[in-house]
């Protein structure tokens, strides 16, 4: 998944902005259920547990041949718990006056699938502390340095859920053009961030006692600028399903359109083509980038592994594409 993203709108860009996806969707490709060793179709465990033994770099690689090559996979540091540490360091959650978690009163993509929005459901956004967009294109380019992270979290008597909303993280080497210095990408990637969201999301949901305003911001605060190990700190489980919300991108909207058809909702099992499809989209590499992150943080073999088990692809009156991804843990 790209490591300057805009997730919930299918695009790369900076804050409030869009741009095109660089690739329309491939099943020839590794995240879309096929082995770069041969063109044979692959369960989705499969994929996850070759991401996992192989790498990225593998990955990468697989990925640079074929239609849609030009769909970077996050660049990931080896040790998780150098990622987390990397991260925790950089959060502008450190900063006194810093307002990080908040109550969360809507959420499109709930909306879309007619999930009411439980009485308990909190917003988190950080930036890293050295977070700067490009001054020429803040609309099309990736931030100069660092990242900007922004996505909900709830609980509600049908289980745990995330929306994903605005992620942004800084994919090369920049060079600022007022300094000249250049800065290398950093190690922390979306996938991490999100994880110590949800440790956060997960130590006050269900627990908060009704808190709000500066006693919830000052909570969430503390969750996530608390050194954590990696392996143990992060809950035992993910949210039982995670949505990407608002998705307007041209091709992304294309390539869903496709997908959905003239209907109004799609389901897409595991092993559907419906499924493996949507593996292959932008949402689908990224949704798998964190869950996998997740897996090998925890040190779960594949068959023990949680999982992309299914979802639902919806769009509203406005055009916007809103999807469902249902988590699972193997058996």
């Amino acid at each position: 998944m790209p490591e300057r993203e805009r997730l919930d709108r299918d695009s790369w860009t900076v804050r409030g902005s869009r741009a095109r996806t660089p690739s329309p969707v491939s099943l020839r490709r590794p995240h879309a259920g096929v082995s770069p060793a041969s063109r044979e179709l692959l369960t989705a465990s499969q994929v996850a547990a070759f991401q996992s033994t192989a790498g990225n770099a593998a990955l990468q690689r697989a990925l640079r041949s074929g239609p849609g090559a030009g769909v970077p996979v996050q660049r990931i540091v080896e040790d998780p718990q150098e990622r987390l540490d990397a991260w925790i360091e950089k959060t502008n959650a450190h900063e006194k006056h810093a307002e990080v978690g908040a109550k969360a009163r809507n959420s499109s993509a709930l909306k879309a699938f007619g999930r009411q929005v439980p009485g308990e459901m909190i917003e988190i956004g950080e930036e890293s502390q050295d977070y700067k967009a490009d001054p020429q294109d803040a609309s099309g380019k990736p931030p100069l340095k660092g990242g900007a992270f922004k996505n909900l979290f709830g609980k509600d008597d049908d289980g745990s859920f995330a929306v994903m909303m605005e992620n942004y993280r800084q994919s090369k080497d920049t060079e600022d053009p007022e300094t000249g210095e250049v800065t290398p990408p950093p190690a922390y990637t979306a996938s991490d961030v999100f994880l110590n969201q949800w440790t956060a999301a997960d130590s006050v949901l269900g627990t908060s006692g009704g808190l709000s305003g500066n006693a919830l911001n000052k909570k969430v605060k503390g969750a996530l600028a608390e050194k954590k190990t990696a392996s143990a700190g992060i809950p035992d489980k993910l949210p039982d399903r995670i949505y990407r919300q608002n998705i307007s991108g041209e091709q992304a909207k294309k390539t869903l359109g496709g997908i959905l058809g003239d209907k109004s909702k799609v389901s897409f099992p595991e092993d559907s083509d419906e499924y493996r499809q949507m593996m292959g989209t932008v949402n689908g590499k990224s949704t798998l980038n964190t869950v996998g992150t997740y897996n090998k943080v925890k040190g779960l073999p594949p068959e023990r592994a949680y999982f992309i088990s299914g979802g639902e692809l919806t769009k509203d009156a406005g055009g916007n594409f809103h999807i469902s991804f249902d988590i699972g843990r193997r058996s």
